[in-house]
């Protein structure tokens, strides 16, 4: 038999790292954020016309530029709100429900990471704050270079 000495604690010993449905939702969720946020980034980036550009859609249309007017009377500023509803939930378009998706994304998915990471030791919380930063940077990097082009 062979004796092979103890190298010591490496710094992968240890780590006791668990995948769970939680990580799987909460990743899920921050991928999907990032890429909303990266729609939004890029769309703002590109004065609000990459929709108009890309696929021809309409200045006043739920992707155009000026989609806020959609939260007007006969999208005019000067003849208010269309209702209480629009002054206080703001305009029906694709920059303000993918602002939220970001928003809401963000948090959820961190409340659902947290879940996931809860009992592990710092190092296997290291390695979810890794691949959360690469997951989330290219979503958004991807998204954004797509939104742009």
């Amino acid at each position: 038999m062979l004796d092979i000495p103890d190298p010591g604690k490496g710094l992968f010993d240890g780590i006791n790292y668990k995948w769970n449905k939680e990580k799987t939702i909460g990743f899920t969720v921050l991928i999907l954020a990032s890429i909303a946020d990266g729609i939004v980034e890029g769309y703002e980036f590109d004065g609000r016309k990459s929709f108009e550009r890309k696929f021809g859609v309409d200045p006043i249309s739920y992707a155009g530029s000026q989609s806020w007017l959609l939260a007007y009377k006969n999208h005019d500023v000067n003849q208010g709100f269309k209702s209480k509803y629009r002054e206080w939930a703001g305009s029906p378009d694709l920059y303000h429900h993918l602002d939220d998706i970001r928003k809401f994304g963000y948090i959820g998915g961190g409340i659902s990471l947290g879940i996931g990471i809860k009992g592990q030791n710092w190092k296997a919380i290291v390695i979810d704050m890794l691949i959360g930063a690469v997951v989330t940077s290219a979503s958004k990097s991807m998204a954004m270079k797509w939104v742009r082009n």
